[in-house]
């Protein structure tokens, strides 16, 4: 049975070696995206909060 720290090895390693054989483009590019989806999921539960907030709902 596989852990998730086992898949957050596996992330790392495969991470790891992109960087290694230079592929520095792939690398940031999927930091830039990881960072983009997180960012939008704080921008979209702020609007929700102000939304909410402004009807008397929350």
């Amino acid at each position: 049975m596989r852990s998730n720290n086992d898949d957050y090895d596996l992330g790392r390693e495969i991470e790891r070696s992109r960087l290694i054989r230079g592929e520095y483009g792939t690398v940031f590019e999927n930091h830039g995206i990881a960072y983009a989806i997180f960012g939008g999921i704080v921008v979209v539960s702020i609007i929700l909060c102000v939304l909410l907030n402004d009807l008397g709902i929350w």
